[in-house]
């Protein structure tokens, strides 16, 4: 359910659990930070990099591959059970963070490859669901 790939194997699954579990136990009891990270998580994916980029294909793929991260963050957040009743009540910060993924697919789909759009809809796909369950 990842939108990368190697977020299927089973090692990288028990890897990412045990890095993330101490933030788990963080977001269970502070909904504030919880809704900090989904605030920084959209920031992230909004913002434009200062460093300037050698070649305009570099910044192509910079927006997909934000959008990617962000919705891998998410999905690894929203796996957890109890983050899931948590998370219910940040239905705002979920919202916004959808319509600024949306809103830089939209922006920039004209320059993205083929590969790129398939991969960033994929990802957008996986939020929207993920989001949907957790917040019908």
């Amino acid at each position: 359910m990842y939108p990368v790939e190697e977020c299927g194997n089973s090692n990288y699954t028990l890897r990412s659990r045990y890095y993330l579990l101490p933030c788990y136990l963080l977001f269970d009891r502070s909904i504030k930070l919880l809704m900090l990270v989904l605030n920084k998580l959209e920031v992230f994916a909004t913002q434009l990099d200062a460093t300037p980029l050698s070649h305009p294909a570099q910044l192509d793929s910079h927006h997909w591959r934000r959008i990617t991260m962000v919705v891998a963050v998410f999905l690894m957040i929203s796996k957890d059970d109890k983050l899931r009743d948590v998370l219910s009540s940040c239905r705002d910060e979920m919202y916004h963070l959808m319509q600024s993924v949306l809103s830089i697919q939209s922006k920039e789909e004209a320059s993205m490859s083929i590969e790129q759009k398939l991969k960033a809809n994929c990802a957008i796909e996986q939020l929207k669901t993920a989001i949907s369950e957790i917040s019908p």
